[in-house]
């Protein structure tokens, strides 16, 4: 509870569910670039998840071999998420580590595109499974960390998740056997939205430092319709109608 209470400044009980709440979540430039990442994680994530023993067993190995072998990069996919997981928590950082652990992907998916060679071609799974699944929970955390109040808030995880299973149906449809094992049309496509995790991720951490900023400038003025006699900040009705929006509420980067 006292990591929750850290975690949102304005948890209080008379937070109440409103449509309003959704729209602000939905006009959210910090959700809209998140909505678009997720839908290229969702992508890139669900086509390893369903399609990577395929995959393998494209490149000429057996089927069984192909089942054990597929172990093997979601086994590092594991240990790679604990440990970014607990580096994010760390130094409270989304971004940087999401676009740090993006360009495993990228490299991944570059080195399966240009390889000839079968063996390469799995090894560059270690990577690309680790770059796509590593990253998911840190940006789970980062959608949530950055809205607020609690509507708000659940509006936007779920949003998180919608984009992420669009992709999952964009990616039942990429990998036809006709185009193995390389899946060149697939591939490409892949290695364009890790690319595009990246660069979101930076922008989308420039755009919430940007508006740190701006709160702190602007802070009297949008606590000036709060503000009372009693409490110069507006109190706990600050905190509700203005959320994350508040000047006291810090963006995570």
């Amino acid at each position: 509870m006292r990591r929750l209470e850290r975690d949102r400044p304005s948890i209080n009980p008379s937070d109440k569910f409103s449509f309003w709440e959704v729209f602000r979540s939905l006009s959210s430039p910090q959700v809209i670039f998140m909505f678009i990442i997720f839908f290229m994680l969702g992508t890139t994530l669900y086509g390893l998840a369903l399609f990577l023993p395929s995959i393998v067993n494209q490149l000429g190995f057996s089927p069984n071999k192909s089942q054990l072998l597929s172990v093997g990069p979601f086994a590092a996919g594991f240990f790679i998420t604990f440990l970014v997981a607990y580096l994010s928590d760390k130094y409270n950082s989304r971004g940087i580590p999401s676009a740090i652990v993006s360009m495993l992907a990228v490299i991944g998916f570059a080195v399966y595109l240009r390889t000839d060679h079968k063996f390469t071609a799995y090894g560059s799974l270690y990577l690309t499974v680790p770059g796509v699944y590593a990253c998911a929970p840190m940006l789970c955390a980062w959608m949530a960390n950055n809205s607020e109040p609690y509507y708000r808030r659940a509006t936007s995880v779920a949003i998180g998740f919608v984009a992420t299973n669009a992709g999952g149906i964009l990616s039942t449809w990429r990998f036809p056997t006709k185009e193995g094992p390389r899946f060149r049309k697939t591939t490409i496509m892949d290695l364009t939205f890790s690319v595009l995790i990246v660069v979101f991720c930076l922008i989308n951490m420039l755009y919430l430092n940007w508006r740190n900023q701006q709160k702190k400038k602007q802070r009297t003025a949008l606590l000036a319709p709060y503000a009372d006699e009693k409490r110069s900040d507006g109190g706990e009705r600050a905190w509700i109608e203005l959320g994350d929006q508040h000047p006291d509420f810090i963006y995570t980067l």
